[in-house]
C-alpha cells in the first residue's frame, strides 16, 4: 500500500481533533463482549455497564471473569451473565454459544474483542521426501 503525503497530513489533522464520546443510555439492552477481562474489552465492559447496559461476558479465564462479573453487578447494578470459552478450543466456544442461545435473549450489541496469544510457533520444514511440523 502506497500512501501519499496528503494521506499523512489528513491523519495528522484528524488525530488532533477532540475525541467524541458517547453518553447514550442503553438501559435494558444486552451487549455480548468477548475478551472482556483485560485491555480494551475490560474498558468497554465498564463503559457499557455505566450506560445501563446488561452484559454477557464470554471469556477464557473463569476466575478473572467471575471477578469482573461481580464488579459490574456491584458497581453498576446491571445484570451480568458469564460464559467460559477459549477461542483456541472451538468446542468450548460452541458449547458456550449453545448455552447463550438457550437463554433466548436478544443480543442488541456484539463486541467481538477476543484475541489469541500463542507463545509457541509452528514451522513447516520441507525435507527431500517429507514435511515436518516443528513447534517451538
Amino acid at each position: 500500500m502506497n500512501l501519499k503525503a496528503s494521506d499523512w497530513l489528513g491523519f495528522l489533522y484528524t488525530s488532533r481533533l477532540k475525541q467524541k464520546s458517547c453518553n447514550l443510555q442503553a438501559d435494558g439492552k444486552w451487549v455480548l463482549i468477548t475478551g472482556a477481562t483485560s485491555g480494551i474489552g475490560y474498558i468497554t465492559s465498564l463503559k457499557y455497564a455505566s450506560m445501563g447496559t446488561n452484559i454477557i461476558l464470554l471469556v477464557r479465564n473463569p476466575i478473572t471473569g467471575s471477578k469482573l462479573k461481580e464488579k459490574l453487578e456491584r458497581d453498576y447494578s446491571i445484570l451480568c451473565k458469564l460464559y467460559i470459552a477459549d477461542f483456541e478450543d472451538l468446542e468450548s466456544v460452541k458449547k458456550s454459544a449453545e448455552l447463550i442461545v438457550e437463554q433466548n435473549r436478544v443480543i442488541d450489541i456484539l463486541i467481538n474483542n477476543a484475541g489469541a496469544y500463542r507463545t509457541k510457533k509452528d514451522y513447516l520444514v520441507m525435507g527431500s521426501t517429507q514435511f515436518l511440523l516443528l513447534t517451538i
